[in-house]
């Protein structure tokens, strides 16, 4: 049956162990290729690691001290012959688990393979929640820098443009709500009010031209309550309303004395040529004193 490599490795270091100039030829070399690993970087020192990777070392070491110290006993134990039984005691021959040299590398090497990516998975954990939070804070100050600015110079229907292009599930909520709620409190106040120019008051607010720009005046009439005869009445009222100018008290007695002379128990017309006065402006007066 052949060899297996960990037999064969096992034969070649006790034959290296009996020759001592071979030996000191192989530990020569070995700690050479050590310090040239060393040089390349490679192979640090605990004083060149930090903090952290010390404490990781120094852990290692007292864990493999541990358990050297444990393989000692373990082996001390095992040459060490067992008491002799008495004739009421049985003996109890429990086979001791023998693991080999290399089994024990593979288990090292799993456990620091595990511990390793433990560390990595635990860094890449606190990398990215680092990068949600720097998400979080770059999405709020994108929606501040876009938030819904709206002017007053602006129209109705640009002022829903941009709030339609920037508005979110709640600000629509809110606006629909506070929409609904305005129209039934107008609507209310409208139907309390009994008195007619009160009642007209609340017609001229909806009766400008914005409402009729914006073809509203249906939607008005059927939110608000209000019919289409007080709509087109108010309308011609506001339409027709003009301010009286203020005139002088010379104007004033002037108007007065020439409604006098134009009265007809005052003056006639005459149909005269020569019966007429014309004034300095060319003006002719076509009517004559009694």
């Amino acid at each position: 049956m052949p060899l297996s490599a960990a037999e064969k490795m096992r034969r070649y270091r006790d034959r290296l162990q009996q020759d001592e100039e071979r030996l000191a030829a192989v530990r020569e070399k070995d700690r050479k290729r050590w310090h040239e690993r060393k040089e390349d970087g490679k192979i640090r020192l605990i004083a060149h690691k930090t903090a952290r990777e010390q404490r990781g070392q120094r852990r290692k070491w007292r864990t493999q001290q541990r358990k050297c110290r444990q393989n000692k006993i373990n082996l001390q134990r095992n040459l060490t012959p067992p008491s002799t039984p008495t004739a009421m005691q049985p003996v109890a021959v429990i086979p001791m688990p023998v693991v080999s040299r290399q089994k024990k590398q593979a288990l090292k090497q799993t456990k620091r393979q595990k511990s390793k990516t433990e560390y990595e998975l635990k860094k890449l954990r606190q990398q990215l929640q680092h990068k949600k939070r720097l998400v979080d804070m770059y999405r709020k100050r994108l929606q501040r820098a876009t938030a819904l600015r709206v002017s007053k110079n602006d129209t109705p229907r640009t002022k829903t443009r941009k709030f339609l292009r920037h508005a979110t599930s709640s600000m629509i909520r809110k606006s629909l709500i506070f929409h609904h709620a305005l129209v039934d409190q107008v609507r209310a106040k409208y139907k309390e009010t009994h008195e007619e120019r009160q009642k007209q008051a609340f017609s001229r607010l909806f009766t400008g031209k914005i409402i009729t720009k914006y073809r509203l005046k249906k939607t008005v009439q059927k939110e608000i309550g209000i019919s289409k005869k007080r709509w087109r009445t108010d309308v011609i009222n506001a339409n027709t309303f003009v301010r009286k100018r203020y005139h002088s008290v010379t104007a004033r007695i002037g108007k007065r004395v020439e409604e006098f002379f134009v009265r007809e128990d005052v003056s006639r017309m005459t149909s005269g040529k020569k019966q007429t006065l014309t004034r300095a402006k060319k003006q002719t007066a076509e009517t004559v004193l009694k």
